[in-house]
């Protein structure tokens, strides 16, 4: 996906360049295509472009690719943003972090065991937007896959509970 997405800026990159060239010269006549031309408010700054990235490995990668296009990033799921926090905050990145908290899966019996993996994400993620506030990086909160609305104050209210100034 992040090959896929660099190639579509180094390719909105060329159709500038080349459609600049064909301005000056009207016997050419590059090929055009829309899509990448959509990107260009992108490419000169003016519109900001979020990457949807929860792992701290996916979040690094994406960016890494505001740096290499001059993007103005936005950092959007999160999960694991709080090791990520200093590079958030160096590269001037926001990030929109979804309070929809991972929860046990009502697939599992109730005895079945989960990785400890799993069982560290369900628990630091209350604690994330406290990290980004101490860090410095610019956020807000996404209720994307919450099914009710008392249950994104809930999770707000739980961030605030693990160190989230209340403000």
């Amino acid at each position: 996906v992040i090959a896929f997405v660099r190639q579509s800026f180094l390719d909105a990159q060329l159709q500038h360049t080349v459609a600049l060239r064909a301005a000056k010269n009207a016997a050419v006549r590059p090929q055009y295509d829309p899509a990448l031309d959509a990107l260009q408010p992108a490419l000169e700054g003016r519109l900001p472009v979020a990457f949807e990235a929860n792992a701290a490995r996916e979040i690094l990668r994406a960016l890494a690719m505001p740096q290499e296009f001059k993007l103005d990033p936005v950092i959007s799921g999160a999960r694991e943003a709080d090791q990520v926090s200093a590079d958030l905050k160096a590269r001037n990145a926001r990030v929109i972090y979804n309070v929809n908290y991972p929860t046990r899966s009502g697939a599992l019996a109730p005895e079945a065991d989960e990785s400890i993996s799993v069982l560290r994400e369900r628990a630091n993620a209350p604690k994330v937007p406290a990290a980004l506030d101490k860090a410095g990086v610019l956020f807000a909160f996404s209720a994307t896959g919450v099914r009710e609305p008392r249950d994104f104050v809930r999770n707000v209210a739980r961030a605030v509970r693990e160190g989230l100034p209340a403000e």
